[in-house]
């Protein structure tokens, strides 16, 4: 889920507050490239009740999360129930209503996943709140994903310091050298040879600094 939740008091449906399309996950694109290590890191454990992805635009946080749900799907749910979803999109009170029911419609799933895409767009205080009564009342099977591209206000430091809390920051998200390569090899065929590591250091900083700079590397490589 993408966006902001509609704030108390709620939002008639049509309104630009929660638009339905925001609670669709993204495409993964044919040139993706598969990060088993970061899959692996999100896979659920009974002790974490939050899982951050924090980084600046470019980082791949949204494709990594539509690449994960697309892992995840055949063995556990993903997304909102449609009741709860419904009355998100009615503009029913936030608190009061929709994450009630959020919960006990999840409390009956063996697993599932709910992910909060595009974190940093959320101005509403009460709606963050929210958010942390959802994570501190979610239900065993649920794991809770919030992609962001600042820090997000949820009390991060206790919950680090009580173990609830799995991070996935720029360090972390970063392509790795064999990445990097198989990116720019496998995926764009620019044919950088894998022996030389210069190459594989200077294709793992551009890309590093995001989508837009991806594209000019391309093309240069290819003589355009």
């Amino acid at each position: 889920m993408a966006g902001e939740l509609a704030p108390h008091g709620g939002m008639p449906f049509g309104s630009p507050g929660v638009l339905v399309t925001k609670l669709h996950p993204p495409v993964v694109r044919d040139q993706t490239v598969a990060r088993r290590r970061l899959l692996d890191a999100l896979q659920p454990h009974p002790a974490i009740r939050l899982t951050v992805v924090a980084a600046p635009a470019g980082y791949g946080k949204s494709t990594l999360l539509a690449m994960w749900r697309d892992h995840e799907a055949p063995r556990r749910s993903t997304g909102i129930p449609e009741s709860a979803s419904s009355a998100l999109l009615a503009g029913a009170p936030l608190e009061q209503a929709v994450l009630p029911r959020l919960v006990n419609d999840l409390a009956g799933e063996a697993a599932v996943a709910l992910i909060l895409d595009d974190f940093h767009r959320l101005s509403n205080p009460d709606t963050r709140e929210g958010v942390k009564w959802l994570i501190d009342h979610a239900p065993e099977g649920l794991q809770l994903v919030v992609a962001s591209r600042t820090e997000p206000a949820l009390s991060l430091g206790g919950r680090r310091a009580r173990g609830e809390l799995l991070e996935l920051r720029a360090a972390e998200l970063g392509f790795t050298p064999d990445e990097a390569e198989a990116l720019l090899n496998d995926h764009l065929d620019l044919g950088l040879s894998r022996t030389d590591p210069r190459a594989s250091h200077r294709a793992n900083r551009r890309l590093a600094r995001g989508p837009v700079s991806r594209r000019p590397l391309a093309s240069r490589r290819r003589g355009t």
